[in-house]
């Protein structure tokens, strides 16, 4: 007994080992009373049971004997369930009745007896696990994302067999609420889906419930739910309700239900729309989203006529953006030519020209219109100074653009005041050779002299650009400005300084620009630096990190922390009223780079949560990156125990690097070629509340939410942080996230960040 509840793993296997040893020399012997045993160790003698026929009878009658046994025998219910289920493999499974359960004593049983119940069902045929099933999902009260995954394996994998469970599903859930709406998302029971379209226009349900149904009806592949979603346009449902639909067609329409792209109903949608003034916006979103080139001349005529409102045209000018079509060039180059200076159709237009520029090795012929469009827009001296750097702007986003204005440069036709913007443009091209070949022909300008920045006041008023001031931001970790190795933000970057990641909340542009050239004027406690002098007349600075009777920590500004023994220390431990952030730190940076990235700063509003740490299970091989993201490997269909093996697979915690990045290539080596890797979180939500999830990926990607898939990606692509963002809703308390790497070749990782309005909390899983 002792051996058996011992903390130590290897004494407890020895022990069990003992007593099967002895109950088989003895099989009519019990090796120890049992009749004041704990019940965990009842639980445990229950798998002692032998597989012989005798064996496998006296397992039957103590799991009949147990059904009304108070909850606190649970344990060793589900131990018997257990090596009951084991039995399958051998073909030894009983009969269904001869559990000796009914289905009235099946809602009177614990969660875990269920859950190991449901586990049982998926070895039986489906017409005998049919009403068990229901009773136990009709025992689902929500949020309990393991239940769920156990009613998902009691139906199977094999499609007739979920056919056949699943046809009575409305039968049973004739009420719609949050608990079936779980079922519905997890099980996918195909009859659901003409109802769903109903539901939507019940006005009982709230907006969140609503969101819910559109986002099950979206995650069908069949056409038909694309079909359902057109419906709801041309209804007079709620604005909501609408855009949420809108959003889902817009990634339908490019995947599974590009059938319907030419289809007479959507036809039908997109006039319905534009025939009604307040939802013409929505009409014209929807021809962008299905590529409806019949449609162009509409659009056009939308974008002209100036009794539309301004919101409406500014959309049909971002949708003529997305019809490759000469109608498409002419429009937007006559709009850009009539607009007034400074309007934002002028803009939108040049925009929505650089949107038709050639992708790709391959040339259209309106890609090449488009093209010349905005070259002559740049060459055109009497266009406005906005217009012309929009023009610019859009032709060094494209590669055959961004040749062009190299070239011309080098004839020495480039407009001279355009060449500042031209060569800070394109030398931060994504583009290697171009880039490359942009450094020789616009020298960058030299690094600023802090002494000779305008006033505060000035800089405040220059607007800058959010984005360029996130590349200096990442630049930084790496290059003289060093920002990035002392602050983080979203989880990357160095631990020295505070974190930035809600700076745009807490500061304002003015205490930025302060903060940054003045860092000594205002300093928190907790960065106050400290310095002390040892006996050895060696002097020291940095951060207070820990004081304890035996010595202090420091922490320099290259994030290394020195222990300073007390008894080493000769005098006072001394406050210094300077920051440990330089003061000239601004001396690796331009003007324009720091202006930028004050911009950027101030965007930094909300709070971010980056886990530190994953349960990673992997690599899963495979024949391909493909073949690796679509094959289930048995993470994303069983409930997360961070005991759980799948086969020599297990999981263990992984840390990210300072950059943010889970480096998966790093971890296992030349396994992780063709291969696919699980990375798993749970989440603490204070509250039910959106959630924006950045994500980054080498290669393709699959993530869940509470058990639910909500993204897939299968680019070749070296990861980045926030390759994609991603809009969810995390309910109340915990929330799991399981994400899917597959790998092609070569490096191998994730960076993942998620984005809330109330702050979120890494939760350390138990095991079960």
């Amino acid at each position: 007994l002792q051996a058996l509840a011992s903390p130590n793993g290897a004494t407890r296997i020895l022990a069990m080992t003992a007593l099967r040893e002895a109950h088989r020399q003895k099989p009519a012997e019990e090796p120890v009373r049992l009749e004041t045993a704990p019940l965990w160790l009842h639980a445990r003698f229950a798998l002692l049971e032998d597989n012989s026929e005798a064996g496998r009878r006296q397992t039957l009658r103590r799991l009949q004997q147990q059904w009304k046994a108070p909850p606190a025998a649970s344990p060793l219910r589900a131990a018997l369930i257990r090596r009951i289920a084991a039995w399958a493999p051998q073909g030894h499974l009983p009969p269904w009745e001869q559990l000796g359960l009914n289905l009235t004593q099946i809602a009177e049983q614990p969660p875990d007896v269920r859950r190991e119940l449901l586990l049982l069902l998926a070895h039986y045929p489906a017409d005998v696990a049919q009403a068990p099933f229901y009773a136990l999902a009709r025992c689902y009260e929500g949020n309990d994302h393991f239940y769920r995954a156990a009613l998902n394996i009691a139906l199977g994998t094999e499609p007739k067999r979920r056919e056949a469970i699943l046809a009575d599903f409305d039968r049973h859930f004739p009420q719609w609420n949050d608990a079936v709406a779980d079922l519905v998302w997890e099980l996918r029971p195909p009859s659901v889906l003409p109802r769903l379209s109903q539901l939507l226009r019940e006005a009982n349900l709230t907006a969140p419930q609503k969101a819910r149904i559109l986002d099950i009806i979206a995650v069908q592949e069949d056409p038909a739910a694309g079909h359902t979603l057109l419906h709801l346009l041309q209804d007079n449902t709620s604005s909501a309700v609408q855009a949420r639909a809108l959003e889902h067609l817009r990634r339908g329409l490019a995947g599974p239900w590009k059938p319907l792209q030419n289809s007479e109903e959507l036809q039908r949608t997109i006039q319905t729309l534009l025939q009604q003034p307040e939802r013409q916006a929505t009409g014209l979103q929807l021809i962008a989203a299905a590529q409806a080139l019949r449609f162009v001349e509409k659009v056009a005529a939308l974008a002209r006529d100036s009794s539309v409102p301004q919101s409406v045209r500014v959309e049909a000018i971002r949708t003529l953006g997305q019809l490759p079509s000469p109608a498409s060039v002419a429009a937007l180059t006559a709009l850009c030519q009539s607009a007034a200076p400074g309007s934002p159709l002028a803009a939108e237009s040049v925009q929505a020209l650089g949107a038709l520029l050639p992708r790709g090795a391959a040339s259209s012929p309106v890609a090449q219109q488009a093209l010349f469009a905005l070259q002559q827009l740049v060459l055109q001296e009497s266009a406005s100074a906005a217009l012309r750097s929009a023009a610019l702007a859009a032709l060094a986003g494209s590669r055959p653009g961004t040749v062009w204005l190299l070239d011309l440069h080098q004839q020495g036709k480039l407009p001279k005041d355009l060449i500042p913007e031209a060569g800070r443009l394109l030398r931060n091209s994504p583009f290697q050779a171009e880039r490359n070949r942009a450094l020789l022909l616009f020298p960058p300008p030299g690094k600023l002299n802090p002494k000779n920045l305008p006033p505060i006041a000035t800089l405040v008023q220059r607007p800058g650009d959010p984005a360029r001031g996130r590349l200096v931001w990442n630049a930084s970790l790496t290059g003289a400005a060093q920002c990035a190795k002392c602050h983080s933000i979203r989880g990357s970057g160095g631990q020295v300084g505070p974190d930035l990641s809600m700076i745009g909340k807490k500061a304002s542009r003015e205490n930025l620009y302060e903060s940054i050239l003045f860092p000594s004027k205002a300093i928190a406690d907790q960065y106050i630096q400290y310095q002390v002098t040892t006996t050895s007349e060696v002097t020291l600075n940095g951060l207070l990190i820990a004081d304890t009777p035996e010595a202090i920590i420091l922490r320099d500004a290259n994030g290394k922390d020195v222990s300073v023994p007390k008894k080493e220390i000769d005098g006072p431990i001394r406050k210094l009223p300077v920051s440990l952030m330089p003061e000239d730190i601004v001396a690796a940076l331009t003007e324009e780079e720091l202006v930028d990235l004050v911009a950027y700063l101030e965007t930094l509003k909300t709070p971010v949560l980056t886990p530190p740490v994953a349960y990673v299970a992997g690599p899963f091989p495979a024949e391909s990156m493909t073949a690796a993201l679509d094959k289930p490997c048995g993470p994303e269909t069983q409930a997360f125990d961070p005991k759980q093996r799948f086969g020599p697979v297990s999981w263990r915690l992984l840390s990210r690097d300072a950059r943010g990045y889970f480096d998966l290539a790093a971890l296992h080596g030349s396994k992780a070629n063709s291969s696919a890797t699980y990375l798993y979180w749970e989440i603490d939500s204070p509250r039910e509340q959106p959630v924006e999830i950045l994500l980054g990926s080498d290669d393709g990607a699959r993530l869940w939410l509470n058990g639910q898939a909500i993204f897939r990606t299968q680019a070749t692509r070296a990861a980045a942080p926030e390759q994609d963002r991603l809009k969810a809703v995390l309910r109340k308390g915990k929330n799991t996230l399981l994400l899917k790497v597959a790998n092609g070749d070569g490096p191998h990782g994730a960076y993942l960040s998620l984005i809330a309005d109330e702050e979120l909390r890494l939760l350390r899983p138990a095991a079960r």
